[in-house]
């Protein structure tokens, strides 16, 4: 029997399923965000969508086990975001890169260890990039202040990567959930 070659493009249900969790994503950011806006902490802004995002991210991988799954799903995500800030759109997109990259790395086998660093690295990365463009692009504050108290910095990288571990976590165990679930007919 022949071994079955994966197709390296995306088909039209594997972009429906990435628009689908880029919605959500959406949703959640339109949602929990503005919450968080005057809170002047670092990666404040991930840390609210930080257990959704993971768990959304997870759910990409397992259904679309493509490299560019997480590139194509924080793009859309993204797109509409950019009329409030060109940043957004920047930093998303890096973020849903390196996860790309780090599903190469991991050599494309999804398990439940390398799917919650599926969240760890795209949330982690987020604040990353996030709070480096809002200092670079927007002049939210500066290298120096933000430096002075790396307990704050920390936290909010350390928090941000948990919550996207453990979205991803949840993501899994929701997945084996329904993948349980067979209707005997």
């Amino acid at each position: 029997m022949e071994k079955q070659k994966t197709k390296r493009y995306f088909t039209n249900k594997e972009i429906v399923h990435m628009a689908i969790m880029a919605a959500a994503m959406l949703i959640v950011s339109c949602i929990t965000v503005p919450l968080v806006l005057g809170i002047t902490f670092p990666g404040i802004r991930t840390i609210s969508c930080g257990l959704f995002f993971g768990v959304i991210i997870a759910l990409t991988y397992v259904r679309v086990p493509k490299f560019g799954a997480g590139t194509v799903t924080t793009l859309i995500c993204s797109l509409p975001m950019v009329f409030f800030s060109p940043v957004i759109l920047v930093f998303t997109v890096a973020a849903g890169f390196c996860t790309d990259i780090y599903f190469l790395i991991i050599g494309k086998k999804i398990t439940v260890a390398s799917t919650i660093g599926l969240g760890i690295v795209l949330m982690g990365t987020m604040m990353v990039f996030g709070t480096t463009m809002g200092i670079v692009c927007l002049h939210d504050t500066t290298f120096s202040a933000l430096f002075s108290n790396p307990l704050a910095l920390s936290t909010g990288f350390l928090g941000s990567a948990a919550l996207g571990g453990i979205g991803s976590w949840l993501a899994t165990r929701i997945f084996k959930e329904f993948k349980q679930l067979n209707v005997n007919e």
